[in-house]
């Protein structure tokens, strides 16, 4: 093992004499002293050349770290059509927790039919709690069945998936349930959301009411809504880069709207 001190005794024996100091002092001792001195301050550099070596070896073995992620809610919803929306805010908004819901119309594009078969509808995670009269039962294109009930304000029809409930509020105008049960070809994708595939001459189309609704805070209309295309938007709205349209439906929603931010995802093209 080295001795340090025997080691830097040359260096210590060639350092410059300190200033004089006041008083009388005898050579030895302060010969002894400057040797202490200079030992005490080469060790401190020593063992911070030593630490900075060990420092700079895990530095170049050690992968950087930045810093903790942004503090940011995401929440990922696939619409009806297949396309997707990532929204974005700071946790305080809750986003997480906000049961989506979903809007859309099932339209006929074909010819002969004396009834107009097309429907709004909702995609929610329940149905509602109906206790009138079932009026009838149709099975869907994509082997499950549509049940009507009579309500107070006409009908609902109520179609049960995996994890979610389609339902249509109607009045009592009559209308084609057979068939338009006949066209709903939908099923759960494997992220669990509800995905409608309507074949020819059906189509998915937009309604009044937002693409997709998070809990009673937020609205999602788009791409390219209407109101993106033009320059008045109300203090309520807002619309992101792509076009897709934000509205708060409360006070403190609205609030919060800038700290929001919405990317869209058009749907896989159809094989």
């Amino acid at each position: 093992m080295i001795d340090l001190e025997d080691a830097l005794a040359p260096l210590v024996e060639h350092a410059p004499e300190p200033p004089d100091v006041a008083g009388v002092v005898r050579h030895g001792r302060t010969r002894r002293r400057r040797r202490a001195a200079v030992l005490a301050t080469t060790l401190v550099v020593v063992v911070v050349l030593a630490i900075g070596a060990i420092a700079t070896i895990a530095d170049r073995s050690t992968p950087r770290v930045l810093g903790p992620p942004a503090d940011v809610d995401h929440v990922r919803v696939t619409l009806l059509d297949g396309s997707q929306l990532e929204i974005s805010g700071p946790p305080s908004l809750g986003l997480t927790h906000l049961e989506p819901s979903f809007n859309a119309e099932l339209d006929w594009y074909g010819q002969g039919i004396p009834q107009s078969p097309n429907h709004s509808f909702t995609v929610q995670r329940d149905a509602p709690v109906e206790s009138g009269t079932v009026l009838g039962n149709y099975p869907t294109g994509d082997g499950h069945e549509l049940v009507l009930y009579e309500t107070a304000d006409g009908v609902d029809a109520v179609v049960q998936y995996p994890g979610w409930a389609l339902v249509v509020h109607w009045n009592s105008d009559p209308t084609s349930w057979a068939l338009w049960a006949n066209g709903l070809h939908a099923s759960v994708g494997a992220d669990g959301f509800l995905v409608i595939e309507p074949p020819h001459p059906w189509r998915l189309g937009p309604t009044d009411a937002p693409d997709v609704q998070l809990g009673d805070a937020y609205g999602f209309f788009g791409p390219t809504h209407e109101r993106c295309l033009g320059t008045f938007l109300s203090s309520d709205e807002l619309c992101s880069a792509d076009r897709v349209l934000t509205r708060a439906f409360s006070p403190a929603a609205t609030d919060a709207l800038g700290d929001i931010d919405v990317e869209y995802t058009p749907a896989p093209p159809t094989p």
